[in-house]
Order: structure tokens, then sequence, then C-alpha cells
């Protein structure tokens, strides 16, 4: 299961929220899995994170063009590698490939663990620089 633990935040409420939606979608599903109920979850959460992509991704992608940060292009290009990995996960379920709740629980703790801390990590000040807290 993802813990939320204090550095995940990045100080930026609406940010935070939307990081925190993903986790409970990964641990929704981890969850599923360890009562053997992946495969009857799965559906409904590719579909949620497929929302949550579009959504938060565009909202985070808003914000850094409205306030002219300067790795935006490297930003979405991540952005949009996840968005493509979590269509991937999808065509794959729709084929009924077995296997794919225990590689998507992993893709997508890796994804929270490394981008968070990672490349959000970088946008937050010039965000809250910017006034957006």
């Amino acid at each position: 299961m993802l813990e939320w633990k204090p550095e995940y935040n990045l100080g930026i409420a609406s940010i935070d929220a939307q990081h925190r939606k993903l986790f409970d979608y990964v641990n929704t599903l981890e969850d599923a899995m360890r009562k053997g109920e992946g495969r009857q979850v799965l559906d409904k959460i590719l579909s949620s994170v497929a929302a949550y992509t579009r959504e938060h991704f565009g909202n985070e992608e808003q914000l850094m063009k409205r306030t002219g940060y300067a790795e935006l292009l490297p930003h979405k290009a991540a952005h949009d590698a996840f968005a493509k990995q979590v269509q991937e996960f999808q065509r794959k379920h729709q084929a009924g490939e077995v296997g794919i709740t225990v590689e998507l629980v992993a893709s997508l703790g890796d994804w929270v663990r490394n981008h968070v801390l990672g490349m959000d990590r970088k946008y937050a000040p010039h965000l809250r620089a910017h006034g957006i807290g």
C-alpha cells in the first residue's frame, strides 16, 4: 500500500489533493488484489486513472504555462508517456491479458513516487512564487 508521507506535499492544495486521489486508486486496486478481486475492479480503476491523467495533467500543465515554467515541455512529455502507458494497460485489459493487475499496481506506485518526488517537486517552488498554493 502506498502511504501518503509529508514529503509528497508540494504545498499546492489542489495538486496535493489530486495526488492523494492517485494514491487512493493504487491502494484500492492493491486491496482488491489481496482479496482476490483485482480483476473485478480493474476496469473501473483503469477508467478512473485515465480520467485522472486527463484532468490532473491538464491542470498542472495549465498552471505551468500560465506562470511561464521553463520545464513545461519535458514535464508534459513525461505526462504524455504515462498517459500512453495507461492506455496500453486498458488495451491489455480489454484483450483479457492475465497478470495486468500486478503490473499496473507496480507501475502506478513507481510513477507516484518518482514523478511526484522528482519532477513535480521541481515546479512547486515556481508555482508558489507565482501565488499558487
